[in-house]
């Protein structure tokens, strides 16, 4: 009998948000020379800005933050 591998699921949002936009940064470095690296720049730029926003929000509701 073998046991069933179960992945844990990461659930801190922090981190997933800070992945996420860190595998944006990693795609925008290796589709530099695709020719049609602007218009998939303009996508992903604007899913990392909207990462980014998201993250600030969370971070704005937590005590010591910046916007407190």
């Amino acid at each position: 009998m073998s046991e069933e591998i179960v992945p844990k699921r990461i659930e801190d949002p922090v981190f997933l948000l800070l992945s996420a936009k860190s595998q944006i940064e990693n795609i925008l470095k290796l589709i530099e020379g695709n020719e049609h690296e602007s218009y998939m720049n303009l996508k992903l730029t604007s899913v990392w800005y909207e990462l980014d926003r998201q993250l600030k929000n969370m971070n704005a509701g937590t005590p010591g933050s910046m916007s407190d």
